[in-house]
């Protein structure tokens, strides 16, 4: 089990909901595009919770999708 795989079963048994965008597009859940716009990227250090609200910034590893 990775890293991924590992925070997600933690943060599931905290009653947390989990949106695992690793298989996640923009074009309908049609996953056999090849193009990189199109799925959804988001890198932890770019992320910040401050305990009431969640702030996600956009970079190379992080996009809007």
């Amino acid at each position: 089990m990775g890293e991924v795989d590992s925070m997600k079963e933690v943060l599931e048994q905290l009653g947390m909901e989990v949106i695992d965008m690793r298989n996640e597009t923009s074009n309908n859940g049609d996953s056999s595009t090849n193009n990189k716009e199109e799925v959804a990227f988001c890198d932890g250090g770019d992320v910040l919770y401050t305990g009431s609200h969640l702030f996600v910034g956009l970079s190379d590893r992080t996009n809007k999708h």
